[in-house]
């Protein structure tokens, strides 16, 4: 197992508190000092299996590993990866660490479908919408006065979910024509926070090991919309209008070849271009 360490060299107030260990999942109690470090998505449900040690130039080191697994220290041999001034991403080794290594047990127990990504491993995307709506975790609510069962979004949710609507509305605008390039920094943004629903990981992760690229960004974020499912739903459509077509007294084989699936629907089945904009 190759272990990811997280440094930390912001100034001592802003890393005071971080971690309690006199409650349970003592990472938790501090969840919103970790988001404002960008590090929510590293620690959120740690339970006995991450260690934040001081070291000896002042800095923290993070270490979350999966559970069933052990703590290792870095070897002699550890591998350094500078974020920026105030974060540092290592391992111990010549193999950074994959998926495996950074499984966070899928709390939400969604499903997933693999991939191989930038680094040849395979990850498992999470779908996070269905042609019926979102599979994000709703509470469960019911009306005061009518005893309607109300199912919103979680708080901690509601943004993926509408980034996932915005996706979904510019995938389903492309296939119509209407539009035509998405911004490449927004598409990284959204398939960073979807692999953090199945993987310890986060946008100093990305930077590390640099799984996500301009090649696969687009299928991670098919998968996480459910688009695939969507656009076979589409040509069945289309298909069947076709085989209607083709029966049709008035049709010619002509006209039915000319005039066919998906082309003849004007559907775009092409990918979007990317672009550096928002």
């Amino acid at each position: 197992m190759a272990q990811l360490f997280y440094h930390l060299r912001k100034d001592a107030a802003a890393l005071v508190g971080l971690i309690d260990i006199s409650k349970g999942q003592c990472f938790r109690a501090a969840l919103p000092k970790w988001r404002k470090l960008g590090l929510a998505a590293i620690v959120d449900r740690v339970d006995g299996n991450g260690t934040l040690h001081t070291l000896d130039n002042g800095s923290l080191r993070l270490a979350v590993w999966p559970e069933g697994s052990e703590y290792v220290p870095p070897g002699s041999d550890e591998q350094f990866i500078e974020i920026d001034d105030e974060l540092a991403v290592s391992w111990s080794g010549d193999t950074p660490p994959g998926p495996d290594d950074l499984d966070n047990g899928n709390p939400l127990r969604l499903q997933t479908v693999p991939i191989v990504l930038a680094d040849g491993e395979v990850w498992h995307v999470p779908e996070i919408r269905e042609p019926a709506g979102s599979m994000l975790p709703r509470d469960l609510t019911r009306c005061r006065k009518t005893g309607q069962l109300l199912t919103p979004i979680k708080t901690e949710y509601r943004q993926l979910w509408e980034e996932a609507e915005y996706w979904f509305n510019l995938k389903w605008a492309y296939l119509e024509g209407t539009a035509k390039k998405f911004s490449l920094e927004r598409a990284l943004k959204f398939a960073t926070d979807v692999l953090a629903l199945r993987y310890r990981f986060c946008d100093a992760t990305q930077s590390a090991l640099r799984v996500i690229d301009s090649v696969n960004v687009q299928a991670i974020i098919e998968i996480a919309i459910g688009w695939p499912a969507v656009f076979e739903t589409v040509r069945r459509i289309s298909r069947d209008d076709d085989d209607a077509q083709k029966k049709s007294p008035d049709s010619s084989p002509a006209n039915a070849s000319a005039n066919s699936g998906l082309e003849a629907s004007g559907l775009n089945t092409d990918q979007p271009a990317a672009s550096n904009g928002s």
